[in-house]
């Protein structure tokens, strides 16, 4: 978890199925400030000729020691060359509730209004309810579960793991079902510097490599 008083910058690029020309893309930061954490975040998914772009804002804030809750607006634009864009604002919510310092509860609930971009797209954005655990069973290893709902798949449960080979170097793996797909990857850490790279493999789509870089002053 990072610290009350740490400013982070985060990028993410992932190549979807290994297609040159289909990225998703990730620009994030969180500020610290007398009230509470400021998050901001970009996210664009798709090429020059249909693409997706997603800007979000946001506040978290503790509450005592154990527990933490957020709170976010998401305003969304779908563009393609061959109809006009549209667009829709929706809120995110979520808490976080520490047991103790090895176990973990958290719950999100994204775009719980329903909101969805109008024609010519009719899109209907679902919502979406999370609930997840996470529990670090050592200094070197830790596990997380996590089940998702929504209007449109179901239910869909996840498990990931992290191992720590050593003070630098750890080693991540996941899956998920409802869409089902495993995912892997490594993570060097070196003072406030963080970076990774991994895949995942969605069957029978293909594979999606993947490369994270993070750091905090």
């Amino acid at each position: 978890m990072l610290s009350e008083d740490s400013i982070c910058i985060g990028i993410s690029v992932e190549q979807v199925f290994a297609n040159a020309e289909l990225f998703h893309f990730n620009l994030s930061g969180q500020f610290p400030t007398d009230f509470a954490n400021i998050g901001v975040g970009v996210h664009r998914f798709g090429d020059e000729l249909m693409n997706e772009t997603t800007l979000s804002l946001g506040a978290g804030k503790e509450l005592g020691e154990q527990i933490q809750v957020g709170a976010s607006i998401l305003y969304i634009n779908s563009f393609a060359e061959f109809a006009e864009s549209a667009s829709t604002i929706y809120p995110q919510l979520g808490m976080a509730y520490s047991f103790n310092d090895r176990l973990n509860f958290g719950f999100t609930a994204r775009n719980p209004l329903s909101q969805d971009l109008k024609e010519p797209w009719d899109q209907n954005l679902e919502a979406v309810y999370a609930l997840g655990v996470g529990y670090m069973a050592s200094e070197d290893f830790s596990t997380s579960l996590q089940a998702d709902v929504n209007e449109e798949h179901g239910l869909a449960a996840g498990v990931g793991i992290d191992y720590r080979v050593f003070d630098l170097l750890s080693v991540q793996l996941g899956g998920k079902s409802n869409p089902g797909y495993v995912t892997g990857g490594i993570t060097l850490r070196y003072n406030q510097i963080k970076g990774g790279i991994g895949a995942s493999q969605q069957s029978p789509l293909g594979l999606s490599p993947n490369a994270v870089f993070q750091t905090m002053f």
